[in-house]
């Protein structure tokens, strides 16, 4: 059969290639080309075109494939313009030799005198500016006379496949086809950039070896088509331009390895034939190995054997993906017949490069556009993957908590049964005290959030409170009592927090003590039983007015809290010069008639979390209901930030006295009185 289709294509090719008019677009040169003998090119065009005339040619009944071969290689085929078609008139012809990837490409055409003229020369190989046309491809420009013939003359030479697909066309059918051919190889482009992308946000998600096999696949795939459709050339202003036949040979090894560590992962062939699995996985390492030394050693037998190699290859992944598809698996039932068609084209592409199938745009470029539905076929399998593998995380994680609970579950019943040993536990919880603090302090700041929320709308009923049953206030008025203590204790936790965090500054200003306190006192109701004193002349301090805020705040409000409602005489806030300080300070005294605080005690009040009991004559160990035992050991960091200090005595004959001491501007400090 292959024996009748050469007779018969050579007997074709014995004829010109008859050109019509202006009116027919394109003409395909297959089955009127003739090749050079295999290893003999002849060394000049001249040469070449006896040998031709001669009859020394090889006719070919397709275009020029013949595998991997660095040998230069002459292409001839004889051109004639129809008279009767043409009105007699010369016509301008543009011969298009691809693919884009050739290096170089340089051309010749017959006069009726005999000689040769040069068309030029062109490849990605040449530079731009030196081509005779501007085009994705190599073409060439020449004019034909009605009804005389010219032989045409091709040097191809090129690093990589030996192969050419000649298309003729009329000059206007040219330009259109180059602007088609662009916009379509740019969509493609496009398309694969957008899917890189993706690839590359679902690898950011899942971080395992399909997502980043997918990426690697989808951004050599792009990238070597970038460089064999003549992009890279068309687009990149290079001076040096060997790189484009090494990044070509490097993608185009990637992509085979890339793309056969892919399909045996995402098919799953591990399960399927552990046999295949590893084959293929020995074929992706040697192929590299391959090509370095092959490439290393100039030698087409090994870059052939590559090629070679991967038919059986291909048949094998092809027989795996169709038992897959009776085995009702799911990846490759949906997706399989896509990967399969992809299968199918590249190896009639590679079939047609070696020249054992016809050569033609739709045997070299199929693969190509197959490869591109292949892509989106796999980015819907991708994303399939991506939901099972949500789905399959979402169940181990509801295992997880499971398991979890379980074991929460059995931990409270040995704590329940180790009750002996609680005093063992309560050391090691000490020990702990630190982190449990800093674990507080961080909470407090979800803890504000909701309960401004909760007082928000507290606030926002309070204008129908007196319309609704007397136990609904109460448990109203409950509420808005426990949203206070939370909204307190946050604010008490983040301010201890902050004085506490060595990286966070205290905020200096220079102010007046008096303006301080009258700030304070400013957010006290009128009917609250504070005496307010100060001295008229000013007090000047360096200090953080935010945190001196809270200082006074806290030290008021302690004193109220433990101040009786039935005293006589209310809480005194009193503002006053140290006489007994050197260098001068500020004194802050708050003074209430509480129950006092033993002397053993007076000391630790300013410790956190250390809370007295109001009714108590001594100090407690528990805390009392709504204070969280901060205030005081903020008071105390506030003061010591300000290089002051705080104290408390005795208030004869009960209660007792908080005295915060600041040191005053040296130059501006008050003579006392």
């Amino acid at each position: 059969m292959w024996a009748l289709l050469l007779l018969a294509g050579a007997a074709w090719a014995q004829e010109p290639l008859v050109l019509g008019g202006p009116g027919i677009d394109s003409h395909d040169g297959a089955g009127h080309l003739a090749a050079s003998p295999r290893g003999a090119a002849p060394a000049t065009a001249a040469e070449a075109l006896a040998l031709y005339r001669s009859g020394g040619f090889e006719r070919l009944p397709a275009h020029l494939g013949r595998g991997y071969d660095p040998q230069p290689v002459w292409i001839a085929f004889d051109l004639v313009q129809d008279t009767a078609m043409s009105d007699g008139e010369p016509a301008a012809v543009v011969v298009e030799v691809g693919p884009a990837y050739l290096d170089r490409i340089t051309a010749y055409r017959s006069l009726p005198d005999g000689s040769l003229q040069a068309l030029g020369e062109a490849g990605d190989q040449v530079d731009k500016h030196l081509r005779p046309l501007p085009a994705l491809k190599p073409a060439f420009a020449l004019r034909l006379t009605p009804g005389q013939p010219t032989t045409v003359l091709l040097r191809l030479q090129t690093a990589s496949t030996q192969a050419a697909i000649v298309t003729l066309y009329h000059a206007p059918a040219f330009a259109a086809a180059q602007l088609t051919e662009g916009l379509v190889l740019g969509a493609i482009l496009t398309i694969s950039a957008v899917m890189m992308l993706l690839a590359l946000g679902l690898w950011l998600i899942y971080r395992d070896a399909a997502h980043l096999l997918w990426l690697l696949y989808v951004g050599v795939t792009g990238l070597l088509w970038f460089l064999i459709d003549g992009l890279a050339d068309r687009a990149l202003a290079l001076a040096d331009r060997s790189w484009i036949n090494h990044a070509t040979l490097v993608f185009s090894i990637a992509s085979m390895v890339v793309g056969t560590l892919f399909l045996r992962t995402l098919f799953e062939l591990r399960a399927l034939a552990p046999w295949l699995h590893h084959l293929l996985g020995v074929w992706a390492a040697s192929v590299p190995v391959v090509m370095a030394l092959s490439s290393f050693a100039r030698s087409p037998l090994l870059m052939g054997l590559v090629l070679v190699s991967s038919v059986p290859i291909f048949a094998l992944v092809a027989a795996a993906i169709v038992w897959l598809m009776l085995r009702r698996h799911r990846t490759a039932l949906f997706f399989g017949p896509a990967f399969l068609l992809y299968l199918g084209a590249t190896l009639n592409s590679v079939l047609a490069t070696l020249g054992w199938a016809p050569l033609d745009n739709v045997s070299f470029y199929g693969w190509q556009l197959a490869g591109l539905c292949n892509l989106l076929s796999l980015q819907v399998a991708i994303f399939d993957l991506a939901r099972r593998t949500q789905r399959q995380l979402q169940a181990e994680r509801q295992s997880l908590l499971q398991d979890l609970a379980q074991r929460n579950e059995a931990l409270e019943q040995g704590v329940q049964a180790r009750t002996l040993s609680l005093e063992t536990a309560l050391r090691e919880l000490r020990q702990a005290e630190a982190d449990q603090r800093q674990l507080l302090a961080m909470a407090s700041h979800e803890f504000r959030t909701p309960a401004a929320m909760i007082k928000a709308s507290l606030d926002s009923l309070a204008l129908v409170q007196h319309t609704a049953p007397p136990e609904v206030a109460t448990r109203l008025h409950n509420i808005r009592a426990a949203s206070q203590r939370l909204i307190r204790l946050a604010n008490d936790l983040i301010a201890s927090d902050r004085l506490r965090e060595p990286t966070l500054p205290v905020q200096r200003a220079d102010i007046d003590l008096r303006d301080a306190l009258h700030e304070v006192a400013r957010h006290y109701p009128a009917g609250t039983r504070l005496q307010w004193t100060a001295l008229e002349q000013p007090l000047p301090v360096r200090a953080d007015p935010a945190l001196l805020n809270i200082a006074l705040h806290n030290l008021i409000d302690n004193a109220l809290r433990y101040h009786p409602e039935q005293a006589a005489e209310a809480v005194q806030v009193r503002l006053a010069l140290a006489a007994d300080a050197q260098p001068p300070q500020a004194c802050i005294q708050i003074a209430d008639r509480g129950a006092g605080i033993p002397d053993e005690a007076k000391d630790k009040v300013f410790d956190r979390f250390f809370v007295l009991t109001p009714a108590s004559s001594g100090p407690a160990g528990g805390r009392l209901a709504g204070h969280s035992g901060l205030g005081l050991s903020i008071v105390k960091s506030i003061a010591l930030a300000h290089g002051g200090t705080v104290a408390v005595s005795d208030n004869p004959p009960a209660g007792s006295v908080f005295e915060l001491r600041l040191p005053l501007l040296v130059a501006a400090a008050p003579t006392p009185a």
